[in-house]
């Protein structure tokens, strides 16, 4: 016995002989110098938070948009990532407690549980969203509905069957020469066991296993670049354009993707690799340190910029931002609506910010106000009681020409029931907007179609593939000139199977 204490002096179990399997040799793995842990506490108590926030904001932002149409965060990804920012912000709060919690009993060895457990879980949802990936766009499999729940299933059932073990068999608690609440008789080989097969094992197979992924995902992603350029160069028919542009579409939301399966190889190695410096090399080192302690706090905030750089969050505030226009109008008249004057405040700011850039990229856009459809708005708008509801209220109107009303926020040509615009021959003479006898203008025969007053006469167009519009009525003898912040709707087109195919595969990614 004399022997083992002149080997391990910090010895715990001078008792046990050191082939033992419970012998702890009692390596001191404490961070020293007062000034250390207090810039690592202040480290993580200014990380944490905003890893909270982060992994919370991920949520609000999808759960929002969701709520107001689901088809545009329909996919795989995207709710897993929902899932990995919620135990981002519920892994932050327990590392926060974490720190505090440095004494003996249930209480330290529950943060450990919750801890590991959270821990394991991450890993395997980033894991399903790396398998999701390889399986969709490097294999081209199909997409399989039942996945996504085995997905969870798994993710969660094995962060359980991993974690619950060692709580139960009382190996999670503190040990006094680690210096915080992990697993008890740290640099036991038992203890080293147990870690490895439930924590290192599982969390270096799953980052490395991500990290495979992606470089498998870029490399594709070079190789379809680099093809696509090959083929750009001949002759390419249409439907070969449009493929090579579906794909280029494919090809960019998988890049973006492969940002939240590299995320735990820079948040969590650091981790790994400083516990097996500890359990073999018997020391702490200071620099792993630093990575352990930044890496852990990170990855709502990491979690959070990948999410930024997500097309489906553009393309979702883009078609929301299209949807206030239609709504609301232009931002120098929307405060003017009925329907904005009687939401809250908040609700006014988000509409104001949504719509402060839409409208002058819509500006950008618009070259030529005259030869495409657009707004066309009166210099003086005559009031009427007709239209109460009516943002830009119109009078003396032929009702009996009017086909479709519509309540808008901006002033537009009205739809002709009777395919003919009545136009009195003294004013068409003294404005001298008309020929001096034209009484009448013809106009298609009633088939939906939309009339646009110019104003020359001679200029109404018609335009059937935006006749599912309603516009609000247009007094005969007014003036009407075109608002260029106005983009005109495309006409819809009959989605094609290849499109649906892609839609599929976007979704399944």
């Amino acid at each position: 016995m004399e022997n083992v204490t002149a080997l391990y002096p910090n010895t715990p179990t001078p008792n046990l002989p050191p082939s033992s399997w419970d012998f702890d040799p009692g390596y001191n793995l404490v961070l020293q110098g007062e000034e250390a842990n207090r810039i690592f506490m202040l480290i993580n108590l200014v990380l944490n938070p905003l890893s909270i926030l982060g992994g919370l904001t991920v949520c609000t932002v999808v759960l929002m948009i969701r709520l107001y149409e689901k088809s545009l965060m329909d996919r795989v990804s995207l709710r897993l990532t929902v899932v990995v920012s919620a135990i981002d912000a519920v892994k932050a709060a327990a590392y926060i407690i974490f720190t505090f919690v440095a004494t003996p009993g249930e209480t330290c060895a529950a943060t450990s549980w919750l801890v590991l457990f959270l821990t394991n879980a991450y890993t395997f949802l980033s894991v399903a969203i790396a398998f999701n990936l390889q399986w969709i766009f490097l294999h081209r499999h199909s997409v399989r509905p039942w996945l996504e729940s085995a997905y969870f299933i798994l993710a969660f059932g094995l962060a359980l069957a991993t974690t619950i073990p060692p709580w139960a068999d009382g190996r999670l608690g503190l040990d006094p020469n680690y210096g915080v609440c992990w697993y008890r008789s740290y640099s036991t080989k038992r203890t080293i066991l147990w870690e490895w097969t439930t924590f290192l094992f599982w969390n270096i197979a799953g980052t490395l296993y991500c990290f495979v992924v992606v470089i498998a995902v870029v490399v594709k992603l070079r190789f379809n670049t680099v093809r696509t350029l090959r083929l750009q160069a001949e002759n390419m028919s249409m439907e070969d354009v449009k493929a090579k542009r579906q794909e280029l579409q494919i090809n960019k939301l998988a890049w973006r993707i492969s940002l939240y399966a590299l995320i735990p190889l820079v948040t969590q190695m650091g981790w790994f690799i400083s516990e097996i410096v500890m359990q073999f090399g018997h020391y702490l080192d200071v620099n792993l340190n630093w990575w352990l302690i930044v890496g852990t706090d990170l990855p709502g905030v990491l979690n959070l910029a990948a999410f930024l750089c997500d097309p489906a969050l553009w393309n979702s505030i883009a078609r929301i931002q299209r949807d206030m226009i239609d709504r609301y109008g232009d931002k120098t008249v929307f405060r003017q609506n009925k329907h904005y004057r009687q939401l809250t405040p908040l609700k006014k700011m988000v509409i104001y910010l949504l719509l402060r850039n839409a409208v002058m990229d819509q500006r950008e856009t618009s070259t030529d106000g005259l030869s495409s459809p657009g707004v066309f708005r009166s210099v003086d708008y005559p009031k009427s009681h007709l239209y109460p509801d009516s943002m830009d209220r119109l009078s003396d109107v032929d009702e009996s020409g009017i086909d479709d009303v519509r309540m808008g926020d901006m002033a537009m040509v009205t739809e002709l029931e009777r395919g003919k615009r009545r136009v009195d021959p003294e004013d068409d003479e003294e404005d001298g907007d008309l020929g001096p006898s034209d009484s009448t203008t013809s106009l298609p025969p009633k088939a939906g179609r939309i009339g646009y007053a110019f104003s020359d006469a001679s200029s109404q167009v018609s335009h059937p593939a935006y006749s599912h519009h309603a516009y609000p009525p247009v007094h005969p003898h007014q003036r009407y000139y075109p608002d260029p912040s106005y983009r005109q709707p495309r006409p819809r087109r009959r989605k094609s199977s290849a499109d649906e195919g892609v839609k599929r595969v976007m979704r399944g990614l």
